[in-house]
């Protein structure tokens, strides 16, 4: 039972750590300067037990032709059906909502992918590797066009969000490079001592998450009690729609995919990275609070929902393959 805390059970810590960061106040300088070293353990050890032959296989080949496709559907054609949805339900939320959905698959997600299916790592990097380069003009594209819908956003809102999208990618491309280059090194340095201890890696790797995610919600905390909670239950539950409507497309698109990429990509779509929409709601939507706590509630339904894809995607792969 125990050990299911940090594998199969991962979210109930996770959630444990997001109900103790909302009631604890942590120094900015604290919350911020955990984000980094806990996002490097997380990748580390989920990369450290991957051979490079590996990853390059996911990005090549019949798989590459097959990532194309599904990172139109992560990066455009799931947003698009959230904006739709919320423009009809609750239209003050449409661009935060969309900008949620818009992200790259999360930096956590190939590790999250792992839980449920071992040998999904180098498909759910490739994911997050091609929907992070791409998501820089994918992103700018997307609130241009909620900006031509018919609802009415915060005074001031801007809708020119390009450079910040850049200024992501590129931090995005550095998080996912030093922690692969650094684990090529471990790995060839000391092979033995990587073979001896592979079955620790996805312990620590979950143990980095749960420090991020305690991190991320002590640094939400003001926002969470000055909007007050009427607001915040609502978006809450539209978070949580939008997670459940994001799963559902996702589990559908990956009926046909292979074992490893049917478990990877509804894992990628649902667990988002959501402190990429964070940053770039606070810096260019600064206005719109509804943007901003769509990117901070997400944090609460992904958890349970990667949790519920995988589970059924990786079940459904195994039936397939038997």
């Amino acid at each position: 039972m125990l050990s299911s805390l940090l594998g199969s059970r991962f979210w109930l810590t996770c959630y444990a750590a997001i109900l103790v960061g909302f009631f604890t106040p942590l120094p900015d300088w604290l919350a911020s300067g955990a984000v980094a070293p806990s996002l490097g353990g997380i990748l580390f050890f989920t990369t450290l037990g991957v051979g490079t032959d590996a990853f390059l296989v996911a990005l090549s080949g019949p798989a590459r032709a097959r990532l194309l496709p599904l990172t139109f559907w992560k990066l455009l054609g799931i947003p698009i059906l959230v904006c739709v949805v919320t423009a009809f339900v609750a239209p003050t939320w449409t661009l935060g909502m969309t900008l949620m959905a818009a992200m790259p698959a999360g930096l956590s997600s190939p590790t999250l992918s792992a839980v449920h299916r071992t040998t999904a790592v180098p498909s759910g990097l490739a994911l997050v590797a091609v929907t992070s380069l791409a998501c820089p003009v994918t992103v700018p594209l997307l609130m241009a066009g909620v900006g031509l819908l018919p609802v009415e956003l915060p005074h001031g809102t801007g809708l020119s969000p390009l450079r910040m999208a850049v200024d992501q990618g590129v931090y995005i491309a550095f998080m996912l490079a030093l922690p692969w280059l650094s684990t090529r090194l471990v790995r060839r340095g000391f092979p033995a001592w990587v073979d001896r201890n592979r079955s620790h890696f996805r312990t620590f790797a979950l143990l980095s998450l749960v420090v991020l995610v305690f991190t991320a919600a002590a640094a939400c905390r003001p926002v969470l009690v000055s909007v007050g909670p009427s607001l915040g239950f609502e978006g809450l539950a539209l978070v949580t729609g939008a997670t459940v409507l994001m799963g559902a497309v996702a589990l559908l698109l990956a009926e046909r995919l292979p074992g490893d990429e049917a478990v990877s990509f509804p894992c990628g779509v649902v667990f988002m990275n959501n402190g990429l929409a964070v940053t770039i709601a606070a810096k260019s939507f600064p206005d719109d609070v509804p943007a901003l706590l769509a990117a901070v509630l997400i944090e609460v339904p992904i958890l349970v929902g990667v949790s519920w894809v995988g589970t059924v995607a990786a079940r459904r792969a195994r039936r397939r393959e038997q």
